[in-house]
């Protein structure tokens, strides 16, 4: 039927523009006429063309396949002619059908006519739809015109199938079957079978078939005649290609080389896929070995006398590890070694279980051992389990691997991460994009392949990072203590020095008050009864006073002297760190500056702190020590020894001067008091002092402190009530 599609437009200097107006329309008078009647006529055309548009159905199947989604969504009229390639009348309505430009996708209502079959040709009246993957018909009525012929197929690769631009349409492939079944339905049985084509597997599906023998297709060269059909997901996206034919018909089929028996002979399987011109392609092998491992309906693990081989097939049928069994299958490409695919097998015998092979984690990644059962030693780093499977994390060296096991029965038994196993499976080699091994796997038979060897250490890597955690935690708190700490000692501490600086202080105030209350003052009050004396005798006896007043006199000068020491020596605390050899060094400079004498200071032993009573005594006797040999010795050197001995302190002070008689030695009678103060001061520190002169011998002062003594609560005692200037010593 031909139907104008676009009619034409009128001319505008004709005295009509549709056949249903002719002789009506005549020029206006005026200007206007002209401009408003062509508007008037542009916009009548436009209307009629759609109107005449919308109702012109599409004529042929490519125009349908080139609608996008959204215009066949429209639902737009559709009147196609052409042979029926598929009908499912098990499906509700579905049939494919062919013009002389494509094959469409036809569905429709279950009240259409159910009495078609696949050849017949018809006219089908309908309206499109996006479909789910490509655009399609929803007929609406179906008129038979008779029995057509099928059309030419065009013959096609997978690859080209894959790329969907073939949805719908008559094709033909030619592979190898590899297996075919008998489906049964419930409302009817199928043919399917898989065919290896360009390095895919082709599903392909011929309906109504029961009374059929699958078993001889398989290994047989099949050239197949059928309709593409997609699969596609939600997103109307393309998940992988089948084929359906019409009837078996449409299947032709080349005998097998090697026909399903097992009378084949057996070959070597490290012979598999080696080069052999001989060989045909592609074809079913037979090999023979002793079961390593099954997993029923899914593979088996077999080796022979060269190596081991992987072969994946759908019997169940059970063996057990040391089985001798022959299969037969299709040798294709594994990860890493060949493996047999879509095989059959069939028990010949028994042998002795197989044995492991021992190897380590760096031979099994290396390759040689794929496909073997192995034993070999590692350590758990982690396990997952599943409803369906068991996994452990292994490492071994530098290898870290996964052992598998189907969870059957009973749970494993737990085992504690960080324990050395002994694991035996088959290994299974992962390999990389450049098919170079790169890792490896274990598959392991029953739990009895994992023997724990040894139990980790109770320091796991949890409870060492904890301990850590917790050292870390304390060393933080015993820092923020120490810190804490040293700020305390620091405020104490000045606390402290402010303390001692004042006892010190206070202790000098004291030294000075008790100087000047045991030397000055009571020389000053000697004095004053020597002159109270003289007033007294003046009267009475006049010509003994001259003798108090020399007396008097020479105290005074005494008094004097002690008073410069006194204050010299306060200048020299003030100046001097306060320990003893470096103040005696000082003194002894200090006096015999201006003098014809040199002195000098030598200290042994090991210096030690003393009580400051005691320094401060042993620095006096010395000074007056050597204030007397300025004095009196007429010599030109003086030396000093200060000796910290193990039992007691020793300070001797000797001069190279003429020396005098002991006996004949001045004392307080005559108004010389430096022997007898020194005695006393050694006396206080619990001391001893021996004086050793002769004439034209010199002079040695030996002043000696036990250390006993130096610690004693008496000598504490004692020197605690010197140091106190309220008690009276007169």
């Amino acid at each position: 039927m031909a139907v104008s599609r676009r009619p034409w437009l009128c001319d505008m200097e004709s005295t009509a523009f549709h056949p249903g107006l002719a002789g009506r329309w005549h020029p206006l008078p005026n200007r206007l006429s002209w401009p408003m009647t062509t508007i008037g006529v542009l916009v009548f055309c436009l209307t009629a063309l759609a109107v005449e548009t919308e109702r012109a159905p599409i004529t042929s199947a490519q125009a349908v396949r080139h609608l996008s989604a959204e215009e066949a969504q429209e639902g737009r009229p559709v009147v196609l002619q052409g042979v029926i390639l598929h009908f499912n009348e098990h499906a509700g309505f579905e049939l494919t059908m062919q013009d002389d430009t494509a094959a469409i996708y036809v569905g429709g209502t279950t009240n259409l006519t159910r009495s078609l079959r696949p050849g017949q040709r018809v006219e089908i009246t309908g309206v499109t739809s996006p479909g789910d993957f490509a655009p399609m018909v929803v007929a609406s009525a179906i008129r038979t015109l008779g029995e057509g012929t099928f059309p030419v197929p065009r013959d096609r690769t997978f690859d080209q199938l894959a790329t969907g631009a073939e949805d719908g349409q008559w094709v033909r492939v030619r592979g190898i079957v590899r297996t075919a079944v008998i489906d049964q339905l419930p409302n009817f049985s199928q043919l399917s079978f898989e065919l290896a084509t360009g390095g895919h597997r082709l599903t392909v599906r011929v309906p109504n078939v029961a009374s059929f023998d699958p078993a001889g297709m398989v290994d047989s060269e099949a050239t197949v005649t059928g309709i593409c059909f997609p699969v596609f997901n939600r997103k109307r996206q393309l998940l992988t290609v089948r084929m359906r034919a019409p009837s078996l018909e449409q299947v032709t089929l080349l005998p097998p080389p090697n026909p399903a028996t097992f009378d084949l002979p057996a070959r070597t399987i490290n012979s598999l896929l080696q080069f052999d011109p001989e060989l045909p392609h592609g074809h079913r092998v037979k090999v023979s070995g002793v079961v390593t491992l099954q997993s029923a309906g899914q593979f088996l693990f077999i080796r022979d006398q060269t190596q081991g081989l992987w072969i994946k097939s759908p019997q169940s049928t059970p063996v057990r590890p040391g089985d001798v069994v022959e299969a037969l299958g299709f040798p294709a490409f594994g990860e890493y070694n060949p493996v047999l695919e879509d095989a059959t097998f069939i028990k010949t015998g028994t042998a002795p279980p197989p044995q492991p092979i021992r190897i380590t984690a760096d031979q099994a990644r290396d390759g040689e051992f794929d496909a073997e059962l192995v034993q070999l030693e590692a350590m758990l780093l982690n396990e997952t389990r599943s409803p369906s499977e068991w996994i452990l994390v292994l490492q071994a060296g530098s290898s870290i691997f996964r052992a598998h096991l189907p969870m059957r029965g009973a749970d494993p038994p737990s085992i504690r991460t960080g324990s050395r196993l002994r694991l035996e499976g088959i290994c299974v080699i992962q390999a990389g994009d450049d098919r170079a091994p790169q890792s490896f796997r274990l598959l392991l038979r029953t739990a009895n392949d994992v023997l724990v060897v040894s139990q980790p250490s109770w320091w796991t890597l949890p409870r060492v990072a904890a301990a850590l955690g917790i050292m870390v935690a304390v060393s933080l708190a015993a820092f923020a203590w120490v810190l804490t700490l040293r700020r305390q000692v620091r405020i104490q501490t000045a606390e402290i020095q402010r303390k001692v600086e004042r006892e010190a202080v206070l202790e000098e105030r004291t030294r000075i008050a008790r100087e000047f209350h045991d030397t000055i003052e009571q020389q000053l009050a000697a004095v004053t009864l020597q002159v109270h004396a003289a007033r007294v005798r003046l009267a009475q006896a006049p010509e003994t006073v001259g003798q108090l007043l020399q007396f008097a006199e020479n105290m005074l000068r005494h008094t004097k002297a002690e008073a410069r020491s006194s204050v010299w020596d306060l200048r020299a605390r003030a100046l001097e760190s306060g320990e003893l050899d470096a103040a005696l060094k000082a003194v002894a400079q200090y006096v015999c500056s201006g003098s014809p004498l040199t002195a000098s200071v030598t200290v042994t032993g090991k210096p030690h702190p003393l009580p400051g009573s005691v320094e401060n005594h042993l620095l006096r006797i010395g000074q007056e020590a050597v204030a007397n040999a300025v004095k009196h010795s007429g010599g030109t050197g003086i030396h000093l020894a200060l000796e910290y001995g193990s039992e007691a302190l020793r300070l001797d002070i000797r001069d190279d001067g003429q020396g005098f008689e002991l006996p004949s030695a001045t004392g307080p009678r005559q108004g010389h008091f430096g022997l007898l103060g020194m005695k006393e001061r050694a006396e206080r520190i619990g001391g001893d002092l021996e004086v050793i002169s002769a004439p034209g011998a010199g002079t040695r002062i030996a002043v000696s402190v036990p250390l006993a003594r130096l610690s004693a609560p008496k000598h504490i005692a004692a020197e605690h009530e010197e140091t106190n200037p309220d008690t009276d010593r007169r």
